[in-house]
């Protein structure tokens, strides 16, 4: 059970409400918003296109720009990883954003009842 859900909820039907991606916009600026990343990326591939394991499993390369005009907002791979050890909470490069830190991380139990 997920702590202030009502009785009867588990954390996998909380869970299959999320999408597999979203789709943002704000001030003007449109961002994509996924677990991971975007794994076998191609310009030409549709975000409908991507599969369950493509999207929360395989981290986003944050050398590679993505998208020219689009921020591609990523969590799963804490920033301390990603820039070798910095202190940074979030990351931002190339047109993406990683809003994953060893600190947010902990907010959830590692073993879900």
């Amino acid at each position: 059970m997920i702590k202030g859900f009502t009785s009867g909820v588990h954390w996998t039907d909380y869970l299959e409400e999320f999408e597999l991606y979203e789709e943002i916009t704000v001030n003007g600026q449109e961002y994509i918003l996924v677990h991971a990343g975007l794994h076998n990326f191609a310009e030409t591939k549709k975000l409908s296109d991507y599969q369950l394991y493509e999207v929360i499993w395989e981290p986003t390369d944050y050398d590679k720009v993505y998208f020219k005009d689009k921020i591609l907002i990523t969590g799963h791979t804490p920033v301390q990883l990603i820039s070798k050890g910095k202190s940074e909470k979030i990351l931002k490069m190339n047109n993406h954003t990683n809003c994953c830190s060893r600190a947010t991380r902990t907010a959830w139990p590692t073993t879900p009842s």
